[in-house]
């Protein structure tokens, strides 16, 4: 049987502006003509508890059981309600003669078909969606005291306005028509915000300058809180390409980096320092910034230095493997891993060019060459380079320091699958991650630690030491030794594991899906 609270549900009247009261009784009426659309009603409902005005649930509205309309006068709304699927409903037990107006029959509308009953075991079902809906309404004050703006989208089958209340701002987009539909919003005032889906409170990527692009499902609806307390997705990444790229003039080829060779002549000396000068706080402070591993954003840069530098040369083509040291005003500096590589436009296609404007820093010229400057674990063959070199265990001089390359046991298990395709996962995280087909994962330490990193100490322990079957294999390792003797770890190669996201964000979506269902 029903409970009290249940019944209570049903009669509960909102009364928050007592300027407008709205009937939502009339979807009843108009059921008949929505052909029993859950789509229809859910739009309709959307809308009289988002609009300004107090809706009036009236009993059966939230089930869309509908009304016999061919009763007389006021008849047509005094259909019992449909409890269960029981004798009468489960409205009375009374012999069905005896009943002053008789259950709603049909197939259709008929309480075998629609009741509380059955509609409460169903949290997708029509009843658990408009409790839902109920509860945002109350939880937001907009709804019943904030003003209304309505917004003027290109796509006029979209009706789209924003309710506002001292602080709080919410966006309510509603598609008119049967189909699915686009719409561009121009949300520029709210250049920044992350908006958050008032009823499953998904966080989509955030508002910019550019006009607001949504689709919408046949008579679909969205209710947003424009946020500013909420993080960006993990998943999303900003990937528009700087406008224009500074020009890097390289009179002494990677040692121009470094200030230039002493034997060089005082004018070419002065255009080298200049050149690092530019590459620091014009190309590599912009560059950090837009970088989902950088993990400083929001902090101001005061300046970049670079700690130690060394070329690479082997047979995959050539490398300059840079540490920085990013120092801000309010924060403690941070050293990040970022080996760089140059693509000269003679030598290479246009394709490859352009594929490469994700990870470009700047133009570079030297003479009558011109090229890109890009970060190196865009190159293919960097990457398998370092994954060669774990495997030769190279050893080699960076700066004051030296590059250690170390492969573990598994390596030889691991070594076949180095000559497969590299590819590159779309989506940036906070570390450089790069596939060797479905083979090998290497991944590329961003922000380094001193001191030995417990993810290689871990695996290498579960992999050789203390053999454990369901842990990823660790094939090796590249290591930094600084001059003071202490170590940081620059990368990882790891055998591919197939996999479909982070336990965390299993867990988190689990939670969400449980409490929803509440």
């Amino acid at each position: 049987m029903v409970t009290q609270s249940e019944r209570d549900f049903m009669y509960q009247v909102y009364a928050s502006d007592p300027r407008m009261r709205i009937n939502v009784g009339i979807r009843r009426r108009l059921a008949p003509l929505m052909d029993n659309n859950r789509d229809k009603i859910e739009l309709v409902t959307f809308l009289l508890m988002t609009l300004p005005g107090s809706p009036v649930m009236y009993y059966g509205d939230e089930i869309g059981m509908g009304d016999n309309i061919y009763l007389g006068d006021r008849n047509g709304v005094r259909t019992p309600m449909q409890w269960s699927p029981d004798r009468n409903a489960g409205f009375s037990t009374a012999d069905p003669q005896r009943l002053y107006l008789p259950p709603i029959m049909d197939p259709t509308y008929g309480y075998e078909a629609i009741n509380v009953e059955a509609q409460s075991r169903n949290p997708s079902s029509l009843m658990n969606w408009t409790k839902r809906l109920i509860a945002v309404r109350k939880s937001h004050k907009s709804f019943g005291r904030g003003n209304i703006t309505l917004l003027e989208p290109g796509n006029r089958k979209i009706l789209a306005y924003v309710r506002e209340w001292e602080n709080e701002t919410i966006l309510c987009v509603v598609n008119l028509s049967r189909t699915a539909q686009p719409v561009e919003l121009d949300l520029s005032a709210y250049n920044g915000r992350v908006p958050v889906e008032l009823l499953g409170r998904a966080a989509f990527p955030p508002i910019g300058e550019l006009p607001y692009l949504l689709t919408l499902k046949g008579y679909g609806t969205y209710s947003f809180r424009l946020a500013t307390d909420v993080d960006v997705p993990f998943w999303h990444a900003d990937q528009l390409p700087r406008a224009e790229l500074p020009v890097l003039v390289l009179t002494e080829g990677w040692l121009t980096f470094a200030g230039g060779r002493a034997t060089a002549s005082t004018v070419r000396r002065a255009i080298a320092a200049a050149t690092k000068e530019q590459l620091q706080h014009k190309v590599l402070a912009p560059y950090l910034a837009s970088k989902r591993w950088f993990a400083a954003k929001g902090h101001t840069i005061s300046r970049i230095e670079i700690m130690e530098q060394g070329e690479w040369n082997n047979a995959q083509g050539s490398w300059l493997m840079t540490i920085i040291e990013v120092h801000f005003s309010d924060l403690e500096p941070q050293t990040y891993f970022l080996p760089l590589a140059i693509c000269w436009e003679a030598d290479t296609c246009t394709e490859k060019i352009n594929s490469l404007g994700a990870w470009a820093l700047a133009r570079v010229r030297q003479k009558d060459r011109t090229g890109l400057l890009y970060g190196a674990f865009g190159d293919d063959g960097f990457c398998r380079g370092l994954a060669k070199g774990i495997g030769d265990n190279q050893s080699l001089a960076l700066g004051k320091g030296r590059l250690n390359f170390n492969a573990f046991k598994a390596f030889g298990d691991m070594v076949k699958h180095l000559d497969v395709p590299v590819r590159h996962p779309a989506l940036e995280q906070s570390n450089t991650a790069v596939y060797f087909g479905d083979k090998l994962f290497l991944k590329g330490y961003r922000r380094l630690q001193i001191g030995t990193n417990p993810e290689v100490e871990v695996g290498c322990f579960l992999t050789e030491k203390s053999p454990f079957p369901h842990i990823v294999p660790v094939a090796g390792a590249i290591e930094f030794q600084r001059a003071d003797g202490q170590t940081q770890t620059l990368a990882i190669l790891q055998a591919y594991v197939e996999n479909q996201g982070s336990a965390w964000n299993f867990a988190v979506d689990y939670l969400e899906r449980f409490l929803a269902e509440q």
